[in-house]
């Protein structure tokens, strides 16, 4: 299953590197957002080396998790866009005979609604 983004409590978690490591194994979520959030024990750089892409030091302040979630929401909707394909059933009814195209005896039963 894909996931858009993972928050890893790497300080506070037993078994956090594992849990990064399997997101970046895993074919589908190997290009996943992946937030470590750090109380001092691990380092940036081996959050970073276990595949983390955001680093949060405890105490998370709001102004650098939006930071953060400002620069990560162009890595997810890129995701999204490889990952989401939506279906799409388009019914088409003229409203009226075209001279260049030939009517196709369909009439037009409601009024149209916007989407």
């Amino acid at each position: 299953m894909h996931r858009d983004a993972a928050l890893v409590d790497c300080d506070n978690l037993k078994g956090a590197v594992p849990v990064v490591q399997g997101l970046r194994s895993s074919a589908s979520n190997k290009n996943s957002v992946t937030f470590a959030i750090l109380d001092g024990d691990t380092t940036t750089l081996q959050a970073f080396q276990m595949g983390a892409n955001f680093v949060l030091q405890k105490p998370i302040s709001a102004l650098n998790a939006k930071r953060r979630r400002g620069a990560a929401i162009n890595f997810m909707i890129r995701e999204q866009r490889r990952y989401f394909r939506p279906s799409l059933k388009l019914f088409i009814v003229p409203n009226r005979p075209s001279p260049t195209v030939p009517s196709l005896g369909l009439a037009r039963s409601h009024p149209a609604r916007s989407l």
